[in-house]
């Protein structure tokens, strides 16, 4: 537990290093909601208020997740590049845990600084109330969403093994959250195909399927996310080990 707390802490000065950036960030996360608050408020003219104000609260969740899940891509890739790898892998601790409660403790520090205004809008436009009964389940939810991202984000980064840069896969994972993930579009405008085949991927139980939940009444809604949620997390995590394990045996430490 003392470990891991230090790597919390780890994570959480690492987000508050840079306030400047934080503060540009937030200000264009805020720029980012006001935008679409418009387009959408113009898209929307000719449909009920409901519709329009449930639309907004998917967005601005989305936004909030998006701000919050970490980047762990990046730190990996930054660790092989230099070479660091070589002196995490030595530690006893599991680089999979190692990078988990790094990133627990910067997306915490993004959560304060970025997120409370987030939280802030989606409570003053959300029309109906939010059934309290389920609300443990719907933050097993975000749990969830957060590790299924994290590992995912885990394996891209295990790429830089074989590649100098991997802007090109972010970029390619970017087009794809964008395309079936639903934390930019809302799922529910989704052509019926382009959402039968994204019920099938993981990247909808990061973003979008959660958001879902948020109008859910009863538990038993619930469960079906959150076992796909589990299901996936099990498969991506073997994924990633196995993946690990090639990636080493290409590791070549050069010292003198």
């Amino acid at each position: 537990m003392t470990l891991r707390l230090m790597m919390i802490r780890i994570g959480l000065k690492r987000s508050v290093a840079n306030r400047y950036a934080f503060g540009f960030y937030l200000f264009g996360n805020l720029i980012s909601i006001a935008v679409m608050f418009f387009l959408w408020q113009s898209v929307l003219r000719h449909r009920p208020s409901a519709v329009f104000a449930e639309t907004i609260t998917y967005l601005i969740f989305m936004q909030l997740l998006t701000a919050v899940f970490p980047k762990t891509s990046f730190a990996i890739h930054d660790d092989i590049r230099t070479g660091n790898i070589a002196r995490l892998l030595l530690r006893p601790v599991p680089l999979l845990t190692h990078y988990f409660w790094e990133s627990v403790g910067y997306s915490f520090g993004k959560l304060i600084f970025i997120g409370i205004p987030d939280v802030i809008l989606l409570v003053a436009v959300r029309q109906s109330a939010l059934a309290w009964q389920t609300l443990p389940l719907l933050v097993m939810a975000v749990m969830l969403g957060y590790v299924l991202y994290f590992e995912l984000e885990a394996i891209i980064g295990l790429f830089s093994f074989y590649t100098y840069s991997i802007w090109g896969i972010n970029t390619f994972k970017a087009a794809v959250l964008l395309a079936v993930s639903g934390n930019v579009f809302p799922v529910n405008f989704y052509p019926a195909a382009v959402k039968t085949i994204a019920q099938f991927l993981p990247f909808q139980y990061a973003f979008g399927a959660i958001d879902e939940l948020l109008s859910q009444q009863q538990a038993a809604d619930f469960w079906p996310t959150l076992f796909m949620q589990s299901l996936y997390i099990a498969t991506l995590f073997g994924v990633y080990h196995l993946q690990l394990k090639i990636a080493i045996q290409r590791v070549v430490i050069q010292g003198g």
